[in-house]
């Protein structure tokens, strides 16, 4: 039997912030991480405590 999209979606919508969170620290373009921001509200409310939106100066 396969997943209804439903099931889908509440599966993902079941992990924790800090996971997210962690993949969004890999991300090291800017660009990236703001169009992570338009994928949804949660991602939106997400992105700006990852650490990687400190700003580098080389």
């Amino acid at each position: 039997m396969e997943p209804s999209p439903e099931n889908i979606s509440d599966d993902f919508d079941r992990l924790p912030d800090p996971i997210f969170l962690t993949i969004f620290n890999y991300i090291s373009d800017i660009k990236t991480l703001i169009r992570c921001r338009s994928v949804s509200r949660r991602f939106n409310s997400l992105v700006p405590h990852s650490d990687s939106l400190l700003l580098r100066v080389d």
